[in-house]
This record gives structure tokens, sequence and C-alpha cells, in this order.
């Protein structure tokens, strides 16, 4: 029976001072583990937990699988129950293939594989849809890629004609300005030998 007592809230990020058992949604969700009690779904939990110190201890087997060891004393005292529960528990667990135990004999502390709670099958779904969506986003990549350089291209091109075009016209009027100069040239000079091309220049003029 709990007591009444006023708890505080957390505020900001007090809650990363603290250490949780963390147990998968899954558990919950799938049809198949509808049966298992709430109490073996924590203990499942707490199993995860220890992983990590196994790994840190460098608990693998030949094969490379990763184990655990827990005392009942340890289930019995973070779950509040007693020993056949506890026991239970783990026989549960093992039935729903969760978990897979090799016993030691009488008082010692059996090795514990804890197995995957997803099934094989569904775990490689997940990594074709991991690998098909990793493929959609490469190919939305090289597509937009092959847009903005298609895009450059015709800018490049726009400009290049633009260039050209402008080009032509300067060259043009170059030429023309170059060729009036010259006429301007010859006509002075044809105007300053011959008194007979003064004389009918200036009846064109006036005429």
């Amino acid at each position: 029976m709990g007591t009444n007592a006023v708890l505080d809230y957390f505020y900001g990020k007090e809650a990363d001072q603290f250490s949780f058992f963390t147990v998968p949604k899954i558990l919950f969700t799938d049809e198949r583990y509808k049966g298992l009690p709430c109490e073996a779904k924590m203990l499942y939990g707490i199993m995860l937990d220890r992983m990590s110190l196994s790994i840190e201890n460098q608990w693998f087997d030949e094969q490379k699988r990763a184990f655990i060891k827990i005392s009942t004393e340890y289930i019995t005292e973070n779950l509040g129950c007693g020993r056949n529960k506890a026991l239970n528990f783990m026989k549960l667990l093992e039935e729903y293939g969760l978990i897979e135990r090799v016993k030691h004999g009488q008082g010692k502390a059996s090795t514990i594989y804890v197995k995957k709670f997803i099934r094989q099958e569904i775990h490689e779904q997940i990594e074709e849809d991991d690998a098909e969506k990793s493929q959609n986003q490469t190919s939305e990549k090289k597509i937009a890629v092959s847009e903005v350089t298609n895009l450059n291209i015709k800018k490049f091109k726009n400009q290049t004609s633009r260039s050209l075009e402008s080009k032509h016209q300067e060259v043009y009027f170059q030429t023309l300005g170059s060729l009036k100069s010259a006429w301007q040239h010859m006509l002075k000079h044809a105007l300053s030998s011959s008194p007979f091309a003064r004389k009918h220049y200036k009846q064109v003029d006036t005429g």
C-alpha cells in the first residue's frame, strides 16, 4: 500500500539523470504477446537492460552471441514478487521464444540468451524497406542533380547565344563604321585631286 507522498515534477532535462528499464512497445501491440503477463514483459525489459552490462564485460560465447547472468533474487527484488512467480515469468519468456536458458546446476545462475523480439521475416522486411527507401532517396537526389545540371546547361546556352548575338552586332557596326570611314576618306581624296569630281559632287549635292 503506497503512501500519499507529495512528489515533485520533472523540469527541463532533469529526467536525463535517471536510469530506466525499457520495454519494447511490440510486446503490448503484437497479437503474439497478448497472453504474456505484464510482469513477464517487464522482466524482458530488465534483461534487455542487463545486455549493456554483458557487452561491457565482453560476455560472448564461442559463436559471438551475447548472454546475461541474472539471479532469481535480483528478479524478485526488482519485480516485487516471490521466487515461484519469478521462475514462472522466466518460463513464460522461454515459451514465447524471448529468452533461452542454459542451466549450470543448483545454486548457480543460469546463462540466459536474450532473443530478438521481432520475427526474422519482419526484421528482413524492415531491412528491405530501409534499403528501398535509401534507393529511392538516392534516385531522387540523382534526378534533382540532373535537373539542376540541365538548368545550368540551358542557362549557359542562353547566355552564350546572347553573347554571340551581341558580338555579331558589335562586329557588324564596327565593319559598317570602317566602310563609312573608308568611303569618306576616298571621297575626300577624290574631291581634293579632281576639279571635275568636285564640280560633279556639288551638282549632285545641290540637286
